[in-house]
């Protein structure tokens, strides 16, 4: 969903700090399996980015269910969620909150491709409940093994085998997530990707 964010360079810069600072954060030697990865890297990514007297960004987010054949996972096909807040002060109208699915793959190698009938399904079941899934690849970084790399990718363009761009994570953010692109903005749906379950709580009345 578009929206008229034009965000100063100052912000873009803070942005691309604070998520490359997460991905610094996030040691592959400590986190060895995907899981465990992408529970660390969102825990680092999750917090405020900024909050000074014109905007506001701010980070939350969900690591999905995956235990037992009837988990989120199983149902819904992600890893992860991400949402984003972002606040214009000068004009709180502007403000949004967007969310983001995402399924994970942690790969051998950095020109590994995302090339799977297993990934295909996943994407497939995101779609059941948001319309542009994402597919995060975390790889080894090409000039030093120990490190990784996080990129993004369209998991629409991976699921009808067309060309696809990959974004490094902070690009991502500050390409496609704070500007006019990325995001399911359905207030229903938001709420569902700050739930590990991926589910709507239904309130019951009963009459006595």
């Amino acid at each position: 969903m578009k929206h008229a964010f034009s965000f100063p360079g100052y912000i873009r810069e803070a942005l691309k700090n604070y998520v490359n600072d997460a991905i610094s954060k996030t040691l592959p030697e400590q986190n060895n399996q995907e899981s465990h990865y992408t529970s660390t890297l969102l825990g680092n990514l999750r917090g405020t980015v900024i909050n000074d007297d014109n905007y506001k960004i701010e980070f939350f987010g969900a690591n999905i269910d995956d235990r037992g054949k009837n988990s989120a996972e199983s149902k819904y096909g992600a890893d992860l969620s991400i949402v984003a807040e972002i606040v214009d002060k000068e004009n709180p109208a502007k403000s949004i909150k967007k969310a983001i699915l995402i399924q994970a793959k942690l790969m051998k190698e950095s020109d590994s491709k995302l090339e799977s009938k297993g990934l295909k399904e996943q994407i497939e079941k995101m779609k059941k409940i948001t319309p542009n899934p994402k597919v995060m690849k975390i790889a080894p970084d090409k000039y030093d093994r120990s490190k990784r790399t996080v990129s993004v990718c369209s998991g629409n363009k991976i699921l009808n085998d067309e060309k696809y761009k990959e974004y490094d994570l902070a690009d991502y953010f500050v390409k496609r997530v704070i500007t006019t692109f990325d995001g399911d903005t359905r207030p229903n749906f938001v709420k569902r990707a700050l739930r590990s379950d991926l589910e709507i709580l239904q309130l019951s009345v009963v009459k006595k």
